[in-house]
């Protein structure tokens, strides 16, 4: 078991590397080849929590990777699975922040496909999750995920023509990254993210 596993963290970091530069069918088998070697490692052994997990990590990666291609269908069948991977029994927190992941995904798939009520329920669901873990966290990743489902809810609730709902969620979004900032945390490449965000804000409240 631990040879496989070892198998597929090397399948999965060059699926990535496919992904970056381009080749998104030969990632997509990489991929689907690191959710069947997980599922199969998950069989194996019931009671391996690192291999349950690994299942939903790989339904996450796949159906993110199938969105991007533009295979909507494909990528929510992917998500789907993902979440009732995850769900049901006592739960570690990873996996609950796993199930928070999928939420997003879900929302941001409904968001490609113009289904603006669906999205903002998985966004709210996503953060909902999140939330109970977050009080005194000092996880930077944890919250930087957190903005970005805001962000994600902001966005529907946009398409959904509801304006003020949209300012609050992208002020939640906003409180967040300037915590980043102070606190040091946030990526170079962010760094504009507050600024630009204040003046959405700024424009939804006229």
């Amino acid at each position: 078991i631990a040879a496989a596993r070892d198998l597929n963290v090397s399948r999965t970091r060059i699926a990535g590397v496919q992904e970056m530069i381009g080749h998104f069918e030969e990632a997509l088998r990489l991929r689907k080849a690191s959710l069947e070697q997980a599922i199969d490692s998950a069989k194996q052994d019931p009671l391996d929590a690192d291999a349950a997990r690994s299942v939903g990590l790989n339904y996450h990666s796949t159906g993110l990777l199938l969105m991007r291609m533009g295979r909507y269908d494909e990528a929510e069948a992917m998500v789907r699975a993902g979440m009732a991977s995850v769900k049901g029994g006592k739960r570690s927190i990873e996996e609950v922040m796993d199930q928070a992941n999928l939420e997003h995904l879900m929302g941001a798939l409904s968001r490609r496909r113009k289904q603006a009520g669906r999205a903002v329920q998985h966004m709210q669901a996503a953060i909902a999750l999140r939330e109970a873990h977050l009080r005194g966290s000092a996880d930077a990743r944890l919250r930087w995920r957190q903005a970005k489902s805001f962000e994600g809810l902001a966005e529907a609730q946009l398409m959904a023509g509801k304006r003020s709902a949209a300012a609050d969620a992208f002020e939640a979004a906003l409180a967040i990254y300037l915590d980043l900032q102070k606190s040091g945390t946030l990526s170079p490449g962010e760094m504009g993210t507050p600024a630009a965000l204040a003046a959405r804000v700024s424009e939804l409240r006229r």
